[in-house]
């Protein structure tokens, strides 16, 4: 189905889902002869994957009998093919699904398509015949639940596009348009400020200081009459200004500033403002440099803020983040002043004539990608304009006589040695809550070093909720601190003494919390419950897989996820991987998880729970979760790590409930791969061990996985010893189970441990085994995983020749996509250790640089450990001793973390490597250097390995 405006002239029918239900066919309007005909046709255009027919039949006809329902489905479908034409859909006995090749044009489609395009790249304006499709909201005479967030939706994209669009509009000094574009805004937000304040900015920019004050009224009035409050303290502090300026001011006077409205509030940086204006006070031209992200757009646009009052002529802004073009730059900054082009007259005579008398503060906003064209047009400026001033953002300067350069700084944060934790905290409105309820109640208590952890503990695990803190508060007269805290795991029991002269639902933290659920309806009620079961959050995939049954459809949870996001029981956290996740407050989580005890529910959602997340961590297991593709790790990892809490929580449910520690045990072993590459070993090791210890009664092909992913988890950890046993037992139930991959695997796990354990000898041949076996099944993955491993094993055997070759022809199958980026990294280091030991220090150097770098971008902590390694060894060969020492530091702050590193041959190595580097620098010279290293970050470790490459 057509999604564009390209197709229009082609197009078989046209449908219209703003305002209400059209659909046409040349000059002729199609009727449907039911609402439920054209709410089913609505949602399918909008929803144009798959269907089944099941599912259709129950969401729009579920009040009817099943026979009745699809009946009525039927009859429908029936009816848009006789109406619309049977290409429009593609149908079977069991999915329905509109056409992706059929010629539709669809308004609704349309607007989404170049209103998305416009947010993404502000400076390609939006078709205005596209603009004007939005002549209302969604399908405004329906009334099915499946429309509302749709409508919502669709509303929201069109005020944040006409905002957008206004805000663009401003910086091109386009006032006329930018006031009708807020006030578009406005038909359909009575009530959104930034509008107001555009518009209230527009008016005195064109001189109409009347206009500007009689829109802040209205703004007023607006927000009084729908929402009961005042305007803002930016709204108001912008009117106050606009009533400071004298009525008789020129109009172009009057439009001192197209600085745009910021989304957010300004946070600290009063010291940075300072300095800014200190330095602009002495010079022309400031250029506030740094990398991307420092804040120094928000920080010039807020020294710009503050100084408009400063300059006569006003304080403008130029933002040359959208251009590609260097010749763009000097149009970009005329439009930006307002300043027109003049036939016969060069652009630089014009805007440098507009400016000649004029003092103004401009500021150019990132520079850096077109740093010669801005250095050039504002030397002319400078230059021919005595009374402007520049104030210039880059991530390098522009090198222009007399420009001062000025880095912004990182937030600043306390050293954690040099500051009183009591003052620190009491910068938190949570605890100076507390404080001063708790002297209320008790005039001896003071906040000191001994209680102040307990009193962040206790405002933490309250998740700052006001009421929670002044409860726990109140609790001072009875408990320490510190009992408190504890007691904060029954905190529906320990919180229930508030004061008698408030209402009776703020008297005890459960009665609030009643409060607010008494406030739900039936099927509300249901899915609060149940997002108890979550722990650290959860998607909309998750809620509709585990909170869905006969009680709430599938179909219905986004609605009603929506009303418990609007009434605060829920949050709408970040999104993760493109999909919106959401979380409760600790607090709502226990008091929704004693409801749904208390409903006889609870065993049965945790055992969905368990489901969802073992199907997860089960999905994308190719080679029994040892090797997976770059790209599929990656995708995997993404769908893992925010699940993390919500995998210990159906570990733990598996742990209590003897019917299911086989699925807790699949799933542990199933997460071989998750616990290497987000560096949680031990956790994992503990779990699968804990299961194991827990039962004998597991099937042959659990029970050999988890043999199988303990032996590896030990030997990434180090403890070659430990590994043999459970990788022998699980050779034997492989080797039972005809299973030749995890024959092939329990050999390679047995060969990394016989290598860790210095035996080279007998792990060459495990080794040579195990390829064997991956030859004889014709696995590819499998040859080049057992070739990788072969090669370390030659490695340490000392014939570096053959392990040179076996490591190239490793790497050249990885490179040909049989392989992954951790295997490779491997590799590399493996070639860099080679070539060191054989004097080839160039080669090492690049061999462990690339290595480095790759485990880096796999956030492999480990592996950086190696690679760390492999440069403190180079530094030492290289006779630079003090680079050595402080390399080694760390290292040892890595192995110190992992609990253990080196197979047994570079574990000699290190002894030996660092014993030489101490005897050359002394013991105290060399601890000196080795203790900077240790106390690195992992990124400065990082950073300090590269310096010399």
């Amino acid at each position: 189905m057509s999604r564009s405006s390209s197709v229009k002239g082609s197009v078989e029918i046209r449908i219209h889902l703003f305002g209400r239900f059209r659909v046409e066919r040349g000059s002729e309007t199609i009727q449907l002869s039911t609402r439920k005909t054209e709410s089913l046709f609505a949602y399918l255009v909008l929803h144009p994957e798959s269907h089944a027919r099941e599912k259709l039949a129950a969401f729009f006809w579920g009040d009817s009998p099943d026979t009745g329902a699809r009946n009525s489905l039927r009859n429908a479908l029936a009816l848009l093919n006789k109406n619309l034409g049977h290409d429009l859909f593609v149908v079977d006995r069991q999915h329905v699904q509109i056409n992706p090749e059929y010629p539709v044009w669809v308004d609704v489609l349309e607007f989404e398509a170049q209103a998305s395009r416009f947010l993404t790249d502000p400076d390609s304006d939006p078709d205005p015949v596209t603009l004007g499709l939005y002549k209302n909201d969604l399908l405004t005479d329906f009334y099915d639940d499946w429309v509302f967030p749709h409508r919502e939706h669709y509303r929201s994209l069109h005020l944040e596009t006409l905002l957008q669009l206004t805000q663009h509009m401003r910086s091109l000094s386009e006032y006329d348009k930018a006031i009708e574009y807020a006030h578009k805004a406005l038909t359909f937000d009575r009530v959104n400020e930034r509008a107001h304040q555009h518009l209230m900015v527009c008016h005195m920019a064109l001189g109409d200081r009347s206009t500007a004050l009689r829109q802040y009224e209205d703004c007023r009035r607006a927000l009084e009459e729908e929402l009961g409050v005042e305007p803002s303290t930016a709204t108001v502090a912008l009117y106050e200004w606009i009533k400071q300026t004298p009525p008789e001011a020129h109009p172009f006077e009057a439009r001192i500033t197209n600085l745009p409205i910021p989304l957010s509030s300004f946070i600290g940086r009063k010291r940075e403002m300072s300095e800014v204006k200190h330095l602009l006070s002495s010079t022309r031209l400031l250029t506030l440099t740094g990398p991307g992200g420092s804040g120094k757009t928000r920080l010039a646009i807020q020294v710009g803020m503050d100084l408009v009052d400063t300059f006569k002529d006003g304080v403008w802004w130029a933002d040359l983040s959208p251009l590609t073009e260097d010749s763009l730059v000097l149009q970009s900054i005329a439009k930006s002043l307002g300043v027109q082009e003049v036939i016969n007259q060069p652009l630089p005579e014009t805007l440098n004539a507009h400016l000649r008398s004029k003092h103004l503060l401009l500021i150019i906003d990132n520079c850096e990608h077109l740093i010669e064209a801005c250095a050039q047009t504002i030397a002319t400026l400078l230059t021919g304009c005595p009374q402007v001033k520049i104030i210039a953002t880059s991530r390098e300067s522009t090198r222009i006589t007399g420009e001062q350069t000025w880095n912004v700084p990182t937030m600043r944060f306390p050293d954690p040695q040099k500051v009183s934790l009591t003052d620190l905290l009491m910068e938190y409105e949570g605890i100076q809550l507390f404080v001063e309820r708790a002297k209320a109640v008790s005039t001896d208590f003071a906040l000191t070093d001994e209680n102040a952890s307990f009193v962040a503990q206790i405002c933490t695990d309250l998740d700052g909720i006001p009421l929670a803190i002044e409860l726990a508060a109140a609790r001072i007269k009875l408990l320490s601190p510190e009992q408190i805290a504890v007691r904060l795991s029954d905190r529906f029991q320990l919180l229930s003494s508030g004061s008698r002269t408030v209402l009776p639902r703020h008297q005890t933290l459960r009665a609030v919390m009643e409060w607010s659920t008494n406030l739900l309806n039936k099927k509300e009620l249901l899915l609060f419950q149940r997002c108890a079961v979550f722990s650290g959050g959860w998607n909309l995939d998750a809620a509709e897989a585990i909170c869905s049954d006969e009680h709430i459809s599938k179909n219905e949870i986004l609605n009603l996820l929506s009303s418990l996001v609007d009434k605060s029981l829920v949050i709408k956290d970040r999104e993760q991987d493109g999909k919106a996740r959401y979380r409760m407050l600790e607090t709502i989580r226990q008091f929704a998880g004693e409801m749904l005890k208390t409903s006889g529910r609870e065993k049965e959602i945790q055992e969905r729970h368990l489901e969802t997340f073992l199907e997860l961590v089960k999905a994308p297991n190719p080679h029994l979760g040892f090797f997976l593709p770059d790209r599929e790790m990656l995708s995997w990892m993404k769908l893992l790590v925010p699940e993390l809490d919500n995998l210990r929580s159906a570990l733990n449910f598996c742990t209590v409930n003897p019917n299911h520690l086989e699925s807790g045990l699949e799933m542990a072993a199933n997460l071989h791969w998750f616990w290497l590459i987000s560096n949680q070993l031990t956790e994992g090791g503990e779990w699968i061990e804990k299961f194991l210890m827990e039962s004998n009664d597991f099937s042959e092909s659990v029970r050999a996985q988890a043999l199988l992913s303990a032996g590896f988890i030990s030997c990434w950890c180090g403890d070659f010893a430990s590994a043999r046993p459970n990788l022998e037992k699980g050779l034997k139930q492989y080797e039972d189970l005809g299973n030749k991959s995890g024959v092939a695997f329990s050999l390679h796990g047995l060969g990394f441990a016989a290598n860790g354990l210095g035996k080279h000898a007998q792990a060459g041949q495990l080794f040579e085994k195990s390829l064997k076996r991956a030859r004889e099944i014709n696995d590819k993955w499998l040859i080049n995983f057992a070739l990788h491993f072969t090669a370390i094993g030659t490695s340490f055997r000392g014939d570096y020749e053959l392990a040179r070759s076996q490591f190239e022809e490793h790497i050249g199958l990885t490179k040909e996509g049989t392989g992954n980026a951790q295997g490779l990294a491997f590799s590399l280091f493996h070639l860099g250790r080679i070539a060191r030991l054989q004097g080839d220090y160039a080669s090492a150097q690049a061999h462990h640089e690339e290595g480095m770098r790759l485990f880096w971008q796999l956030g492999d902590r480990r592996g950086l450990g190696y690679s760390l390694f492999g440069f403190a060894c180079l530094a030492q060969a290289l006779e630079e001793p003090h680079r050595s020492a402080r390399l080694f530091g760390a290292v040892d702050s890595i192995r110190e973390d992992l609990g253990a590193l080196l197979e047994a041959v570079l574990q000699f190595e290190y002894e030996h490597m660092k014993s030489a580097t101490q005897d050359v620098l002394g013991e105290d010279v060399f601890h000196t250097s080795w203790d900077e290293g240790h106390k690195m970050t992992l990124e400065q470790a990082f950073q300090f390995a590269l310096s010399q490459t």
